[in-house]
């Protein structure tokens, strides 16, 4: 059995309200499909079956009140699930089919990423359309002006669409790309990946790639981008360390610009 239960809601949300189940007691589910929404003061939250197969059990109904890592209720993995009996003649001694996850759309949205952070802005695509991925796959980073967060693939399969570009500002919940499930994923696990080219440190933030967030912040504020420390992934430089440079007075060190000579002044016949 696979227990489904209350996820992490936010900084200082402790409890939510079971709002709707969308399944009901043996009912099929796929990997990542919502089975249940949740209800805070401040948001509403769905929950992602954390396997395939049959809804067993529902331990908290609608309208109670729970608290983080609650049992909400379980499922019967898809290997677990019994094969009808045989008839004496081999008919009907195939296990019951797993739920066909293949060709499932999933979305991928932006997450909570704090109580008081409402909106981050599009740091890097780690991939692109066509891209084959596995599940926990970091696919885009993200930056707030407080810390720099990977989003993660919530299922293996192929992104379909990218809906938010690099700079783009986005809010908690929306879209921001599209990907399939599906047996093309299966033959191109077992490929190794590239190796990844070897990432600046922090130690020389100039050499490492600015992405277009924190590049506003450096340009509209006459930053010099090496003087900064980055602490995003590979030694990049997030929007939190453009504004933190700002508020520790870096860019009061090249804003002024350099004291034009005062004209010669006319002192008259000698």
């Amino acid at each position: 059995m696979t227990d489904i239960r209350v996820p992490t809601l936010g900084e200082s949300v402790t409890e939510a309200t079971v709002g709707q189940w969308m399944k009901k007691e043996g009912d099929a589910v796929a990997l990542d499909e919502t089975i249940v929404e949740l209800e805070t003061d401040k948001v509403a939250v769905t929950v992602s079956a954390p396997a395939a197969g049959v809804l067993k059990s529902i331990a908290a109904q609608e309208g109670d009140t729970v608290e983080l890592d609650a049992l909400l209720g379980q499922i019967e993995e898809s290997g677990a699930v019994a094969a009808p009996k045989s008839n004496g003649n081999g008919a009907g001694a195939t296990a019951a089919a797993a739920p066909d996850t293949a060709g499932q759309r999933v979305e991928i949205v932006v997450p909570a990423s704090g109580e008081s952070v409402s909106e981050a802005d599009i740091g890097e695509w780690m991939v692109k359309v066509g891209d084959i991925v596995t599940v926990d796959d970091p696919v885009v980073s993200l930056e707030t002006d407080k810390a720099a967060v990977d989003v993660s693939a919530p299922a293996s399969g192929t992104i379909t669409e990218i809906l938010a570009q690099e700079g783009d500002t986005v809010s908690v919940g929306s879209m921001l790309a599209v990907m399939v499930t599906g047996a093309a994923t299966a033959g191109a696990a077992a490929a190794p990946k590239p190796a990844a080219a070897p990432t600046p440190t922090a130690s020389a933030p100039s050499a490492a790639p600015i992405s277009p967030a924190p590049r506003r912040v450096i340009e509209q504020n006459n930053l010099d981008a090496s003087q900064i420390s980055g602490t995003g992934k590979g030694g990049r430089i997030t929007k939190g360390d453009a504004l933190a440079y700002v508020a520790g007075g870096g860019a009061a060190a090249k804003a002024p610009a350099a004291a034009k000579p005062s004209a010669p002044r006319d002192l008259g016949p000698r």
